[in-house]
């Protein structure tokens, strides 16, 4: 092993010496997962994800899963800004015909919208109302 690996290799291993100092600090404040752990290493912006997984010794997929499955006010689905614009007509059709699927409301309510002029609905963001909201639409 030349000097220059045994440096490199030297680095990598005050990180993650440095990594699990915090998460012992973090994990002696209060009882957490090793998740928050993680997320409180990494909103401290000092290390990134791949050194704290390793270090940790868990799978840095779990994080990038987690992350992408929640947004940013706790909630499974995003929320637009023009949603209750979109929802009313999604109710009406849905009152009209229970048994529509997403293909077919997506269709209805874009023909209305076509013969007034305004622009079209992805079926994708109706498909996401209908899942978000699904709730509300069955009762």
């Amino acid at each position: 092993m030349d000097p220059q690996e045994s440096e490199i290799s030297l680095t990598k291993l005050i990180v993650q010496v440095e990594i699990l100092k915090e998460a012992l600090g973090k994990a002696l404040s209060g009882p957490c997962s090793i998740d928050e752990v993680a997320q409180h290493l990494q909103e401290q912006g000092n290390f990134t994800l791949a050194e704290i997984a390793r270090a940790l010794d868990v799978n840095r997929n779990l994080f990038y899963r987690k992350k992408k499955s929640i947004t940013k006010n706790g909630e499974r689905f995003y929320s637009r800004k023009d949603e209750q614009e979109v929802l009313p007509m999604i109710l009406a059709v849905k009152r009209d015909n229970p048994g529509w699927g997403y293909r077919k409301v997506t269709e209805e309510i874009n023909a209305q919208r076509a013969l007034t002029g305004l622009p079209l609905f992805n079926k994708k963001r109706i498909l996401r109302l209908l899942k978000k909201y699904q709730d509300v639409i069955t009762a």
